[in-house]
């Protein structure tokens, strides 16, 4: 397979991974459910917001690295640090929704 062709699965795989958190977390505190369940969320997000620039996204990664296992983990590695970017940009909306009491007990602060 040709690494362009790769790299949707590695993605893909990011949600994947979360399904062993989340079994794991359904015998623990809420908190815990809750991470998981956030986790699950940038990912799936952070997939579905990828998902229109695909092509791009992989050739540009291939142009990028010299090799093609090179390139679908810097295509991982630079997946992962973009969702982490944006859902830090955009946390604090996920966080009143997973977490109502806590924010409305806090003020926002800026």
């Amino acid at each position: 397979m040709l690494p362009q062709d790769v790299i949707p699965i590695v993605l893909g795989s990011n949600i994947g991974t979360t399904s062993t958190a989340l079994i794991a977390s359904l015998g623990m505190r809420t908190v815990a459910r809750r991470a998981t369940i956030a986790n699950l969320a940038f990912n799936a997000v952070g997939v579905a917001l990828f998902l229109p620039f695909m092509d791009r996204f992989g050739a540009f990664v291939v142009r990028l690295a010299d090799a093609g296992d090179v390139a679908v983990a810097l295509s991982h590695l630079l997946f992962n640090l973009a969702v982490a970017v944006i859902g830090f940009a955009i946390l604090r909306p996920p966080n009143d929704i997973l977490n109502p009491a806590r924010s409305k007990a806090e003020p926002h602060r800026r």
